[in-house]
Protein backbone atom coordinates (compact mmCIF):
# COMPACT_ATOMS: atom_id res chain seq x y z
CA UNK A 1 0.00 0.00 0.00
CA UNK A 2 2.85 2.36 0.87
CA UNK A 3 4.57 1.66 -2.48
CA UNK A 4 1.32 2.47 -4.27
CA UNK A 5 1.03 5.78 -2.36
CA UNK A 6 4.63 6.67 -3.29
CA UNK A 7 3.92 5.89 -6.94
CA UNK A 8 0.85 8.15 -6.94
CA UNK A 9 2.84 10.95 -5.28
CA UNK A 10 5.66 10.53 -7.83
CA UNK A 11 3.25 10.74 -10.78
CA UNK A 12 1.50 13.81 -9.34
CA UNK A 13 4.84 15.50 -8.69
CA UNK A 14 5.91 14.92 -12.31
CA UNK A 15 2.55 16.16 -13.60
CA UNK A 16 2.85 19.36 -11.54
CA UNK A 17 6.42 19.83 -12.73
CA UNK A 18 5.34 19.39 -16.33
CA UNK A 19 2.63 22.04 -15.87
CA UNK A 20 4.90 24.58 -14.15
CA UNK A 21 7.82 24.31 -16.55
CA UNK A 22 5.53 24.25 -19.59
CA UNK A 23 4.00 27.56 -18.45
CA UNK A 24 7.48 29.05 -18.00
CA UNK A 25 8.54 27.99 -21.51
CA UNK A 26 5.29 29.20 -23.08
CA UNK A 27 5.57 32.61 -21.40
CA UNK A 28 9.37 32.90 -21.82
CA UNK A 29 10.06 32.98 -18.07
CA UNK A 30 13.67 32.12 -17.15
CA UNK A 31 13.99 29.16 -14.80
CA UNK A 32 16.50 26.69 -13.44
CA UNK A 33 16.06 23.27 -11.90
CA UNK A 34 18.70 20.97 -10.45
CA UNK A 35 19.34 18.04 -8.17
CA UNK A 36 22.66 17.45 -6.45
CA UNK A 37 24.50 14.13 -6.28
CA UNK A 38 22.95 11.46 -4.05
CA UNK A 39 20.06 13.78 -3.15
CA UNK A 40 16.45 12.91 -3.89
CA UNK A 41 15.31 16.54 -3.70
CA UNK A 42 15.24 18.77 -6.76
CA UNK A 43 15.21 22.58 -6.53
CA UNK A 44 13.57 24.95 -8.99
CA UNK A 45 13.74 28.75 -9.20
CA UNK A 46 12.22 31.31 -11.56
CA UNK A 47 13.03 34.92 -12.44
CA UNK A 48 9.67 36.65 -12.79
CA UNK A 49 10.64 40.34 -12.71
CA UNK A 50 12.39 40.37 -16.09
CA UNK A 51 13.52 37.91 -18.78
CA UNK A 52 16.95 39.55 -18.95
CA UNK A 53 19.67 37.47 -17.29
CA UNK A 54 22.99 38.81 -18.62
CA UNK A 55 25.25 40.12 -15.85
CA UNK A 56 28.74 41.55 -15.47
CA UNK A 57 31.41 39.45 -13.80
CA UNK A 58 31.40 41.87 -10.85
CA UNK A 59 27.76 40.85 -10.22
CA UNK A 60 28.48 37.12 -10.13
CA UNK A 61 28.33 36.57 -6.35
CA UNK A 62 25.86 39.33 -5.45
CA UNK A 63 22.43 37.68 -5.83
CA UNK A 64 21.10 34.22 -5.10
CA UNK A 65 20.05 32.21 -8.13
CA UNK A 66 21.68 30.06 -10.79
CA UNK A 67 24.84 30.99 -12.72
CA UNK A 68 25.70 29.87 -16.25
CA UNK A 69 29.20 30.83 -17.44
CA UNK A 70 30.65 30.12 -20.91
CA UNK A 71 33.80 28.17 -21.75
CA UNK A 72 35.45 31.33 -23.04
CA UNK A 73 35.10 34.01 -20.35
CA UNK A 74 37.29 36.51 -22.22
CA UNK A 75 35.48 39.59 -23.56
CA UNK A 76 32.04 38.46 -22.41
CA UNK A 77 29.25 40.73 -23.77
CA UNK A 78 27.08 42.67 -21.35
CA UNK A 79 23.99 43.03 -23.54
CA UNK A 80 21.79 40.75 -25.62
CA UNK A 81 22.68 42.60 -28.82
CA UNK A 82 26.36 41.74 -28.39
CA UNK A 83 25.71 38.00 -27.99
CA UNK A 84 27.65 36.06 -30.62
CA UNK A 85 28.93 32.59 -31.36
CA UNK A 86 32.43 33.57 -30.30
CA UNK A 87 31.58 35.43 -27.09
CA UNK A 88 28.71 34.20 -24.95
CA UNK A 89 27.59 36.23 -21.90
CA UNK A 90 27.67 35.38 -18.21
CA UNK A 91 24.13 34.58 -17.08
CA UNK A 92 22.30 34.62 -13.76
CA UNK A 93 18.73 33.44 -13.25
CA UNK A 94 17.67 35.20 -10.04
CA UNK A 95 15.83 33.18 -7.43
CA UNK A 96 12.59 35.20 -7.21
CA UNK A 97 10.10 32.34 -6.91
CA UNK A 98 11.10 28.81 -5.99
CA UNK A 99 9.95 25.40 -4.86
CA UNK A 100 11.40 21.94 -4.27
CA UNK A 101 10.18 18.43 -4.95
CA UNK A 102 9.14 18.32 -1.29
CA UNK A 103 6.72 21.26 -1.48
CA UNK A 104 5.70 21.20 -5.16
CA UNK A 105 2.21 19.97 -4.26
CA UNK A 106 1.54 23.15 -2.29
CA UNK A 107 3.21 25.54 -4.76
CA UNK A 108 0.57 27.86 -6.20
CA UNK A 109 1.69 28.45 -9.77
CA UNK A 110 -1.39 30.31 -11.02
CA UNK A 111 0.60 33.57 -10.96
CA UNK A 112 2.59 32.29 -13.96
CA UNK A 113 -0.44 32.89 -16.20
CA UNK A 114 -0.14 36.63 -15.50
CA UNK A 115 3.52 36.84 -16.57
CA UNK A 116 4.34 36.80 -20.25
CA UNK A 117 7.71 37.84 -21.67
CA UNK A 118 7.13 36.27 -25.10
CA UNK A 119 6.84 39.68 -26.79
CA UNK A 120 9.84 41.22 -25.01
CA UNK A 121 12.75 41.97 -27.34
CA UNK A 122 15.68 40.05 -25.95
CA UNK A 123 18.16 39.23 -28.65
CA UNK A 124 18.70 38.70 -32.35
CA UNK A 125 19.75 35.13 -31.50
CA UNK A 126 16.64 32.92 -31.51
CA UNK A 127 16.62 29.61 -29.69
CA UNK A 128 14.83 27.72 -32.45
CA UNK A 129 17.50 26.66 -34.91
CA UNK A 130 20.86 25.00 -34.28
CA UNK A 131 22.16 26.62 -37.46
CA UNK A 132 22.88 29.68 -35.32
CA UNK A 133 25.15 27.65 -33.06
CA UNK A 134 26.74 24.75 -34.91
CA UNK A 135 29.12 25.06 -37.83
CA UNK A 136 29.71 21.38 -38.46
CA UNK A 137 29.36 17.88 -37.15
CA UNK A 138 32.28 15.47 -37.19
CA UNK A 139 32.66 12.20 -39.05
CA UNK A 140 35.04 9.65 -37.58
CA UNK A 141 37.81 10.13 -40.17
CA UNK A 142 37.77 13.91 -39.77
CA UNK A 143 37.79 13.79 -35.99
CA UNK A 144 40.53 11.17 -35.68
CA UNK A 145 42.68 13.24 -38.06
CA UNK A 146 42.13 16.26 -35.80
CA UNK A 147 43.22 14.14 -32.84
CA UNK A 148 46.39 13.05 -34.65
CA UNK A 149 47.11 16.70 -35.46
CA UNK A 150 46.76 17.51 -31.75
CA UNK A 151 49.15 14.67 -30.82
CA UNK A 152 51.68 15.99 -33.33
CA UNK A 153 51.29 19.51 -31.94
CA UNK A 154 51.90 18.30 -28.39
CA UNK A 155 54.98 16.27 -29.39
CA UNK A 156 56.51 19.30 -31.13
CA UNK A 157 55.69 21.98 -28.53
CA UNK A 158 55.54 22.70 -24.81
CA UNK A 159 51.89 21.67 -24.64
CA UNK A 160 51.15 18.67 -22.42
CA UNK A 161 47.44 18.22 -23.03
CA UNK A 162 44.64 19.57 -25.23
CA UNK A 163 40.98 18.70 -24.77
CA UNK A 164 39.26 18.31 -28.13
CA UNK A 165 35.46 18.38 -28.19
CA UNK A 166 32.82 17.58 -30.76
CA UNK A 167 29.12 18.27 -31.18
CA UNK A 168 26.37 15.99 -32.47
CA UNK A 169 22.93 17.08 -33.63
CA UNK A 170 20.03 14.77 -32.67
CA UNK A 171 16.43 15.30 -33.89
CA UNK A 172 13.90 15.36 -31.05
CA UNK A 173 11.35 13.26 -32.90
CA UNK A 174 8.60 14.41 -30.58
CA UNK A 175 10.60 14.08 -27.35
CA UNK A 176 9.43 16.44 -24.62
CA UNK A 177 12.22 18.43 -22.90
CA UNK A 178 10.66 18.06 -19.46
CA UNK A 179 10.31 14.30 -19.81
CA UNK A 180 13.96 14.09 -20.86
CA UNK A 181 14.93 16.04 -17.75
CA UNK A 182 12.87 13.74 -15.51
CA UNK A 183 14.64 10.77 -17.14
CA UNK A 184 18.00 12.39 -16.28
CA UNK A 185 16.88 12.78 -12.66
CA UNK A 186 15.95 9.12 -12.49
CA UNK A 187 18.96 7.74 -14.37
CA UNK A 188 21.88 9.64 -12.83
CA UNK A 189 21.64 9.69 -9.02
CA UNK A 190 25.38 10.34 -8.58
CA UNK A 191 25.65 13.38 -10.85
CA UNK A 192 24.63 17.02 -10.65
CA UNK A 193 21.55 17.02 -12.88
CA UNK A 194 20.52 20.45 -14.18
CA UNK A 195 18.42 22.40 -16.64
CA UNK A 196 18.75 26.15 -17.18
CA UNK A 197 16.35 27.97 -19.50
CA UNK A 198 16.94 31.58 -20.57
CA UNK A 199 14.54 32.60 -23.37
CA UNK A 200 16.15 33.54 -26.70
CA UNK A 201 19.64 33.08 -25.25
CA UNK A 202 20.07 29.41 -24.39
CA UNK A 203 18.55 26.31 -22.86
CA UNK A 204 20.99 23.78 -21.44
CA UNK A 205 20.50 20.41 -19.75
CA UNK A 206 22.85 17.73 -18.46
CA UNK A 207 24.25 15.47 -15.76
CA UNK A 208 27.72 16.65 -14.70
CA UNK A 209 30.09 14.40 -12.73
CA UNK A 210 32.59 17.20 -11.99
CA UNK A 211 32.57 19.94 -9.37
CA UNK A 212 34.48 23.13 -10.09
CA UNK A 213 34.22 25.04 -6.80
CA UNK A 214 31.59 24.47 -4.10
CA UNK A 215 31.69 26.80 -1.08
CA UNK A 216 29.91 26.09 2.19
CA UNK A 217 30.62 28.78 4.79
CA UNK A 218 34.40 29.20 4.62
CA UNK A 219 35.10 25.72 3.25
CA UNK A 220 36.01 25.43 -0.44
CA UNK A 221 36.14 22.18 -2.37
CA UNK A 222 37.14 21.10 -5.85
CA UNK A 223 38.32 18.02 -7.72
CA UNK A 224 40.67 16.87 -10.46
CA UNK A 225 38.73 14.57 -12.76
CA UNK A 226 40.17 13.00 -15.92
CA UNK A 227 40.57 9.68 -17.70
CA UNK A 228 37.56 7.75 -18.96
CA UNK A 229 36.58 4.13 -19.42
CA UNK A 230 33.31 2.22 -19.48
CA UNK A 231 32.26 0.85 -16.11
CA UNK A 232 33.00 -2.86 -15.92
CA UNK A 233 31.28 -4.70 -13.02
CA UNK A 234 33.92 -7.44 -13.31
CA UNK A 235 36.73 -5.04 -12.42
CA UNK A 236 37.80 -4.16 -8.90
CA UNK A 237 38.02 -0.37 -8.74
CA UNK A 238 40.15 0.14 -5.63
CA UNK A 239 42.92 2.67 -4.97
CA UNK A 240 45.45 0.69 -7.01
CA UNK A 241 44.94 2.59 -10.25
CA UNK A 242 47.51 0.59 -12.21
CA UNK A 243 45.25 -2.47 -12.11
CA UNK A 244 42.45 -0.82 -14.10
CA UNK A 245 43.96 2.30 -15.75
CA UNK A 246 46.65 2.69 -18.37
CA UNK A 247 49.61 5.05 -18.20
CA UNK A 248 48.09 7.64 -20.55
CA UNK A 249 44.99 8.08 -18.36
CA UNK A 250 46.95 8.22 -15.09
CA UNK A 251 49.34 10.83 -16.52
CA UNK A 252 46.43 12.84 -17.93
CA UNK A 253 44.67 12.95 -14.56
CA UNK A 254 47.90 13.83 -12.75
CA UNK A 255 48.34 16.88 -15.00
CA UNK A 256 44.91 18.11 -13.94
CA UNK A 257 45.59 17.32 -10.28
CA UNK A 258 48.93 19.11 -10.11
CA UNK A 259 47.51 22.17 -11.85
CA UNK A 260 44.58 22.49 -9.46
CA UNK A 261 46.81 21.92 -6.45
CA UNK A 262 49.13 24.74 -7.54
CA UNK A 263 46.18 27.12 -8.01
CA UNK A 264 44.78 26.35 -4.56
CA UNK A 265 48.16 26.77 -2.88
CA UNK A 266 48.44 30.25 -4.43
CA UNK A 267 44.90 31.15 -3.36
CA UNK A 268 45.21 30.37 0.34
CA UNK A 269 47.91 30.24 2.98
CA UNK A 270 45.96 27.57 4.82
CA UNK A 271 46.34 23.83 4.47
CA UNK A 272 45.01 22.31 1.24
CA UNK A 273 43.83 18.77 1.95
CA UNK A 274 44.28 16.35 -0.94
CA UNK A 275 42.79 12.87 -1.27
CA UNK A 276 44.58 9.99 -2.95
CA UNK A 277 43.63 9.50 -6.63
CA UNK A 278 40.75 7.06 -6.90
CA UNK A 279 38.25 5.71 -9.41
CA UNK A 280 34.93 7.56 -9.53
CA UNK A 281 31.82 6.29 -11.25
CA UNK A 282 29.60 8.61 -13.32
CA UNK A 283 26.68 6.80 -14.93
CA UNK A 284 28.11 4.00 -17.06
CA UNK A 285 31.59 5.57 -17.07
CA UNK A 286 34.56 5.60 -14.71
CA UNK A 287 37.07 8.42 -14.17
CA UNK A 288 40.14 9.04 -12.02
CA UNK A 289 39.46 11.62 -9.32
CA UNK A 290 41.41 13.54 -6.68
CA UNK A 291 39.45 15.65 -4.18
CA UNK A 292 40.74 18.88 -2.59
CA UNK A 293 39.43 21.17 0.12
CA UNK A 294 40.63 24.09 2.24
CA UNK A 295 39.17 26.51 4.76
CA UNK A 296 39.61 30.26 4.41
CA UNK A 297 37.67 33.52 4.54
CA UNK A 298 37.96 34.97 1.05
CA UNK A 299 36.34 38.13 -0.30
CA UNK A 300 34.21 37.98 -3.44
CA UNK A 301 37.09 39.55 -5.35
CA UNK A 302 39.46 36.75 -4.39
CA UNK A 303 36.80 34.08 -4.98
CA UNK A 304 36.26 35.38 -8.51
CA UNK A 305 40.02 35.38 -9.06
CA UNK A 306 40.12 31.75 -7.88
CA UNK A 307 37.32 30.88 -10.33
CA UNK A 308 39.22 32.58 -13.15
CA UNK A 309 42.37 30.63 -12.28
CA UNK A 310 40.56 27.29 -12.07
CA UNK A 311 38.34 27.70 -15.14
CA UNK A 312 38.71 26.19 -17.59
CA UNK A 313 40.57 23.37 -15.87
CA UNK A 314 42.96 21.07 -17.76
CA UNK A 315 40.14 18.50 -17.63
CA UNK A 316 38.12 20.50 -20.19
CA UNK A 317 40.80 22.70 -21.77
CA UNK A 318 44.37 21.43 -21.47
CA UNK A 319 47.76 22.47 -20.12
CA UNK A 320 49.28 25.04 -20.19
CA UNK A 321 45.79 26.51 -20.04
CA UNK A 322 46.07 29.64 -22.18
CA UNK A 323 47.99 27.95 -24.99
CA UNK A 324 45.60 25.00 -24.99
CA UNK A 325 42.60 27.31 -25.01
CA UNK A 326 44.02 29.30 -27.93
CA UNK A 327 44.52 26.07 -29.88
CA UNK A 328 40.95 24.92 -29.14
CA UNK A 329 39.35 28.19 -30.22
CA UNK A 330 41.36 28.11 -33.44
CA UNK A 331 40.83 24.42 -34.26
CA UNK A 332 37.33 23.33 -33.25
CA UNK A 333 34.81 24.00 -36.01
CA UNK A 334 31.89 24.45 -33.63
CA UNK A 335 31.35 26.95 -30.85
CA UNK A 336 31.33 25.48 -27.34
CA UNK A 337 29.34 28.41 -25.93
CA UNK A 338 28.39 27.07 -22.48
CA UNK A 339 29.70 23.53 -22.90
CA UNK A 340 32.67 23.03 -20.54
CA UNK A 341 31.85 26.34 -18.87
CA UNK A 342 30.59 26.26 -15.30
CA UNK A 343 27.18 26.58 -13.70
CA UNK A 344 25.29 26.08 -10.47
CA UNK A 345 23.30 27.63 -7.63
CA UNK A 346 24.25 30.56 -5.40
CA UNK A 347 22.47 30.53 -2.04
CA UNK A 348 21.19 33.33 0.20
CA UNK A 349 24.07 32.84 2.66
CA UNK A 350 26.67 33.48 -0.10
CA UNK A 351 27.53 29.79 -0.33
CA UNK A 352 27.46 28.21 -3.78
CA UNK A 353 27.92 24.99 -5.75
CA UNK A 354 29.62 25.44 -9.12
CA UNK A 355 29.96 22.48 -11.47
CA UNK A 356 31.63 22.00 -14.84
CA UNK A 357 29.09 21.91 -17.67
CA UNK A 358 29.75 18.37 -18.90
CA UNK A 359 27.60 15.48 -20.21
CA UNK A 360 25.28 18.15 -21.49
CA UNK A 361 23.26 19.36 -24.43
CA UNK A 362 21.81 22.56 -25.78
CA UNK A 363 18.08 22.39 -26.42
CA UNK A 364 16.37 23.74 -29.52
CA UNK A 365 12.78 23.52 -30.71
CA UNK A 366 13.36 20.44 -32.87
CA UNK A 367 16.85 19.27 -31.94
CA UNK A 368 19.20 18.36 -29.12
CA UNK A 369 22.79 19.48 -29.67
CA UNK A 370 25.06 17.16 -27.70
CA UNK A 371 28.65 17.98 -26.71
CA UNK A 372 31.45 15.65 -25.62
CA UNK A 373 35.23 15.88 -25.41
CA UNK A 374 38.38 13.99 -24.59
CA UNK A 375 41.82 14.82 -23.25
CA UNK A 376 44.64 14.37 -25.78
CA UNK A 377 48.25 13.82 -24.71
CA UNK A 378 51.38 12.74 -26.57
CA UNK A 379 50.44 9.07 -25.94
CA UNK A 380 46.89 9.33 -27.28
CA UNK A 381 45.70 6.87 -29.93
CA UNK A 382 43.11 8.52 -32.21
CA UNK A 383 40.93 5.42 -32.51
CA UNK A 384 40.77 5.05 -28.72
CA UNK A 385 39.97 8.74 -28.26
CA UNK A 386 37.13 8.51 -30.77
CA UNK A 387 35.73 5.50 -28.90
CA UNK A 388 35.93 7.42 -25.61
CA UNK A 389 33.87 10.31 -26.96
CA UNK A 390 31.34 7.86 -28.39
CA UNK A 391 31.03 6.21 -24.96
CA UNK A 392 30.43 9.59 -23.36
CA UNK A 393 27.73 10.34 -25.92
CA UNK A 394 25.86 7.24 -24.83
CA UNK A 395 25.16 8.74 -21.38
CA UNK A 396 22.81 11.22 -23.04
CA UNK A 397 21.79 9.21 -26.09
CA UNK A 398 20.30 6.54 -23.84
CA UNK A 399 18.15 9.16 -22.12
CA UNK A 400 16.94 10.65 -25.41
CA UNK A 401 16.10 7.23 -26.85
CA UNK A 402 14.04 6.12 -23.82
Amino acid sequence: MEEEDNSIHFKKRNKDLLTILSKCIENKIPFYIYRKSKDNTFFCGMQISSPKCIIKDSELLVNSGFVIAPFNTNNMPYSEDDFSLEYAPLLLIKDEKSFTSKDINSFDYKFLDKINFSKTKLSHIKNNSPKETIKTTYEKDEYTKMIQDVVNEIRSSDLYKIVLSKSVLIPKNGKNDIEVFISLLNSYPNEFVFWAYIPNITSWMGASPETLLPKQGNIFKTMALAGTQKFNPQKEYDDNLIKVWNKKEIVEQNIVSQYIKSILNKSTKNLVVESIPHSKRAGNLMHICTNFHFKDKLSNKYIYKLLQDLHPTPAVCGFPKEKAKEYILKTEKHSRLYYSGFLGPIYNDASFDFFVNLRSMQIFDSYFLLFVGGGITRDSIPENEWNETEAKLQTLMEIISQ
